[in-house]
């Protein structure tokens, strides 16, 4: 697999840090990213970290206890995985990273050697296209039927996703003996389309909606503590952690779901 490898760096209160690893004593996460250069990857626009995945991992970070410890969660359209690669650090029980096939992500052996702390046995992968029952119902099965949090970067890419991605939530929450929440990071494109007429086709509800820059406003304002703010300096000091792409954050927004 044609890949490299970068870092994100991720803030961590202290209350969600103590006892899990990969991250350093100044309270900051350090997540290898492995990207790929493969055509199929480039094709798919699955190889690469954008905003809206930055803008998840983020929203990991500040509601670990409530997204990712102690929780089964399930990515979808994962990609280069790094939200799953943040719960899995913040501990969770169990993450189950998808997308269309397995070649649309890094293998965990490499994932894992980018990522020293990252927990052994936590995390996998697994193939799952949007909209085909037959693979949400094997992992379900993979899962003992049980999911705590789907998250989805940038899923809603294009409208024509739209159904299949809620539909795909809608089988994992019907097949779960606990009812999940779905985290959806969502880049604004268009004004032209809308999820309300879908969501109440699949019995769902946006149940909080906030801008990925509010998050973001929280630590430029100081108001997340040192290690908030040791983390806003960084990233905005040009010291080689640019690639958060602050640019993109103003257009994504992060919708919590849940079944009606």
């Amino acid at each position: 697999m044609d890949c490299f490898t970068r870092n994100i760096v991720l803030p961590v209160a202290a209350t969600r840090r103590n006892g899990l690893g990969g991250h350093g004593d100044d309270g900051l996460l350090s997540i290898g990213v492995v990207e790929s250069r493969s055509l199929e990857a480039a094709v798919a626009y699955s190889g690469n970290v954008w905003p809206a995945a930055l803008a998840l991992a983020l929203a990991v970070c500040a509601q670990a206890e409530t997204l990712a410890q102690g929780r089964v969660v399930v990515e979808l359209g994962a990609g280069t995985c790094l939200p799953s690669l943040v719960a899995a650090q913040l501990g969770a029980r169990y993450v189950l990273a998808t997308d269309r096939t397995h070649g649309a992500m890094p293998p965990v052996a490499a994932m894992a050697r980018a990522n020293p702390g990252l927990p052994a046995g936590v995390l996998a992968t697994a193939p799952m296209p949007w909209g085909d029952a037959e693979a949400v119902e094997s992992v379900l099965d993979a899962l003992g039927g049980h999911v705590d949090v789907v998250l989805g970067a940038d899923v809603l890419f294009h409208h024509d996703h739209y159904d299949r991605v809620l539909g795909t939530f809608h089988r994992l929450a019907a097949g779960s003996s606990t009812p999940p929440v779905l985290v959806i990071a969502h880049q604004r494109r268009s004004s032209s389309h809308t999820l309300t007429p879908l969501l109440a086709v699949w019995g769902l509800v946006v149940t909080r909606a906030q801008p990925a820059s509010d998050l973001l406003a929280h630590y430029a304002a100081g108001e997340a503590g040192a290690v908030g703010t040791a983390w806003w300096d960084r990233v905005t000091a040009g010291d080689g952690d640019g690639d958060w792409q602050m640019a993109g954050m103003e257009s994504v927004d992060l919708l919590w779901i849940s079944r009606a």
